[in-house]
């Protein structure tokens, strides 16, 4: 198995990023009721990394599976999909409640 560096920091931003959008969510969640300026400025930064992360995650996780290109390809694609509607859900219900409060 290859332990190099680069290899070992795709692994970490994998990590980081699969969990960043659920992780803004979590952070608009758990803020006060109050400052609503705060809550709408994180919901836009998980807005804006939802896709960049699912494009990440899922790429990689294509890479990884994938024994050719092509599969490496449409394993990207479908991982891509998968996570990116989950994301999107979870940014969704996270909005929603935020959105109630702002109201």
């Amino acid at each position: 198995m290859d332990d190099s560096p680069e290899r070992r920091l795709g692994t970490v931003l994998f990590w980081i990023f699969l969990f960043l959008p659920a992780g803004l969510v979590a952070v608009v969640l758990a803020l006060p009721k109050g400052p609503a300026n705060l809550t709408q400025t994180v919901g836009i930064a998980s807005l804006l990394a939802w896709p960049v992360c699912s494009l990440y995650c899922g790429g990689w996780l294509g890479v990884r599976l994938g024994r050719t290109p092509l599969r490496e390809f449409f394993l990207g694609a479908v991982f891509t999909v998968a996570i990116a509607g989950l994301n999107f859900f979870i940014l969704l219900a996270g909005c929603s409640r935020v959105m109630r409060f702002a109201g």
